[in-house]
């Protein structure tokens, strides 16, 4: 297990993530969803906690805790004082060595996490639009293609309702052990005593079995495509550009970041200035890498660049993309200049440090714990920004020509089905 201590003494708490090397990209097939599923499971009780108790101990300390999946991993955060720290890494090693799995609590956690999916994806407008849409058309490989709920273009969960307790039990043996996981903890501590509770709770939990290197590369998309789809619930239309975007981490992963800065984010955008101040065509734009579903610095595989806006019935989907090509276009054609590279490097900073201290403390965590799991890296978050500041007008145009170009996009435009 990878360890990542980073003392502060600003205030008298402690930050604690433990990341898991499992999402969709990771689980099989016939396990789809099960990454999400476990997101839930693992509260539910392990080899000295029943269930609840976890929530108990966190809170009765003055603590809050949290758990997300995400495309590469899924993390479990919690946050309490002090003094506490020692009981909490206690809990969370109890729940690493095993959790407790049985049909009467397995079968009610399936039907919650079910319902969540219905509300969060299905029942809401614009609940699947981009981050699951997206994937499902342009992707290739079925590993990146489907969501953390699972294989769910129809709503089915196909997967998870044939799931027994003793698949679950199977999965999490595979998957959530040490050689397959981060520790990140930040805060007010003594680091030699630390690493001591750790050695002391963690250090005799087996390794898990031998996992297979999924080869998930994308090859180089030749052609643009396109697709529509119809949201019952949207109250109005909505229109999606999406490119591959680089490899995560790379010379030109950081400058489609700040590519991202100059087209969708902030009222000195280039879309945000044609399309909304100019032409009035939307309210809005919006995108990112990986949009609607993490940030960039959440991402260890293939995945998108995007662009989205919504507009009234009376715009039509073809005027929305003509304007955004035309911005796009200006950014491949030559050189940003320098004042308008450097606002959105500035921009770029300023968001990587409003990520990075989010939740008084927890992004920080989140951020050492995800560099620690993905690259054994965590050092290089004193790096990042440094990289942001290394993008350059030669290395925009040529990421811009590469990885914006019209056949490497998926275009979604989404009907409006809500009743007027």
């Amino acid at each position: 297990m990878r360890v990542v201590l980073s003392p502060d003494t600003t205030a008298p708490l402690v930050r604690v993530g433990i990341y898991y090397a499992v999402g969709p990209r990771q689980e099989p097939r016939e396990r789809a969803g099960f990454a999400h599923l476990f997101e839930h499971l693992m509260f539910e009780g392990s080899e000295n906690l029943g269930p609840g108790e976890y929530f108990e101990l966190v809170t009765s300390n003055g603590g809050r805790f949290g758990a997300r999946t995400l495309y590469d991993f899924t993390k479990f955060n919690a946050t309490v004082p002090s003094h506490a720290l020692e009981l909490l890494l206690w809990a969370e090693a109890d729940r690493m060595r095993a959790i407790r799995i049985d049909s009467t609590r397995f079968n009610p956690v399936r039907e919650v996490v079910k319902n969540e999916i219905r509300q969060q994806a299905f029942d809401r407008p614009y609940g699947r639009f981009v981050w699951i849409d997206i994937p499902e058309v342009a992707q290739t490989k079925w590993e990146n293609a489907h969501s953390i709920y699972g294989e769910t273009p129809d709503g089915s969960l196909a997967a998870i309702d044939a799931a027994t307790p003793e698949d679950a039990r199977t999965f999490f043996q595979k998957y959530y052990s040490p050689d397959n996981a981060a520790l990140a903890i930040y805060g007010d501590f003594d680091s030699e005593r630390t690493l001591g509770w750790v050695q002391r709770y963690f250090g005799d939990i087996p390794r898990g079995p031998s996992r297979p290197r999924l080869d998930r590369e994308e090859p180089r998309q030749e052609a643009e495509r396109r697709v529509s789809r119809v949201d019952p619930n949207a109250p109005r239309p909505g229109l999606a550009i999406a490119y591959h975007s680089p490899p995560p981490r790379s010379p030109q992963y950081w400058a489609m970041g700040i590519i991202d800065q100059i087209l969708v984010h902030g009222r000195d955008s280039w879309m945000y200035d044609a399309l909304v101040r100019r032409r009035a065509i939307t309210d809005e734009v919006d995108g990112g890498i990986s949009a609607r579903h993490g940030s960039m610095y959440t991402v260890n595989g293939p995945n998108f660049w995007a662009a989205f806006v919504y507009f009234d019935e009376a715009q039509s989907p073809d005027s929305m993309l003509a304007a955004m090509d035309h911005e796009i276009e200006r950014l491949r054609s030559a050189p940003v200049d320098e004042e308008a590279l450097g606002r959105a490097i500035t921009k770029a900073r300023a968001n990587f440090y409003a990520e990075l201290n989010a939740a008084r403390g927890e992004g920080r965590t989140d951020m050492l714990g995800q560099l620690a799991l993905f690259d054994d890296d965590p050092e290089r978050i004193n790096r990042i920004e440094a990289e942001l500041r290394s993008v350059t007008p030669v290395i925009i145009l040529a990421t811009a020509r590469e990885y914006l170009r019209p056949s490497n996009r998926t275009v979604l435009t989404l009907q409006s089905g809500a009743s007027p």
